[in-house]
């Protein structure tokens, strides 16, 4: 998407440096901790700052506590058990390589028995908590931002759940108790979140296109998906910032 982006900007002869610092696993907690470090490494401050986020603030902050499964494989998340480990990463090569064994077994033993994922029954609390981090962590980087005089944009991704036309594939990955979670925590954000100065709501981007755009459950999307998301924020960003500018034309 950052490279995307780059492009629409470059072809709107738009001379920018964009800087991708996403990391797998990321939600808005790990997101403020890391745009505090890099602020206070850097020289000069950047002009604009892009968070995009949804599903690591809603599914699987509640399912995993904050610690999303990529992060924590990274933190030796085994410890001491050999055994298990070894088996983990195993399981992970099988997932990735034979897509039968991901699709009837291996998903399962993945998530389920090494990574503990456990999305509760619906809870209004929980709902309301992980919204509320999301919200708190953006007003606190909204914040930031403005007294060191860097425009931030905050844009909710598009997701399965927040899609109005599914594919039959994307309808085979659907969870339906992620579904209802996701889709419970998107409305309290968008509720919300006009009270946050830069915070744009994309997550209806894709829902008027019928073919399959989600690669899986968690919000991945093919190639499409990413220009139309790039496009997205690209028009977004034009509205405001008097840093982008958009040609007479339109990029289909």
């Amino acid at each position: 998407i950052p490279s995307i982006f780059a492009r629409f900007c470059f072809d709107n002869s738009n001379e920018v440096i964009v800087k991708n610092y996403g990391i797998s696993g990321f939600n808005s907690s790990l997101e403020l901790s890391n745009f505090i470090e890099l602020i206070r490494r850097t020289e000069k401050y950047p002009d604009i700052v892009v968070f995009y986020d949804g599903y690591n603030d809603s599914t699987t902050r509640i399912a995993y506590d904050e610690i999303h499964i990529n992060l924590r494989e990274k933190f030796n998340y085994f410890g001491e058990n050999t055994l298990k480990s070894l088996v983990f990463f195993f399981v992970k090569f099988l997932n990735e390589n034979n897509y039968f064994f991901r699709e009837i077994l291996g998903n399962k033993i993945f998530y389920e028995y090494f990574l503990n994922y456990n999305i509760p029954i619906f809870n209004e609390t929980l709902i309301k908590n992980s919204s509320k981090k999301y919200l708190k962590n953006i007003e606190i980087i909204s914040t930031i931002s403005k007294s060191l005089g860097i425009e931030t944009y905050f844009f909710l991704q598009p997701m399965p759940f927040t899609k109005n036309l599914l594919s039959q594939e994307e309808v085979k990955r659907i969870n339906e108790r992620d579904f209802k979670i996701g889709l419970g925590v998107y409305k309290e954000i968008q509720d919300k979140g006009s009270r946050v100065n830069n915070f744009i709501d994309i997550s209806d981007s894709f829902n008027n296109i019928e073919k399959t755009i989600f690669i899986d459950e968690g919000g991945h999307v093919h190639n499409e998906g990413n220009k139309l998301v790039s496009q997205r924020i690209f028009q977004e960003i034009r509205k405001k910032s008097i840093l982008i500018k958009w040609k007479n034309y339109l990029i289909i």
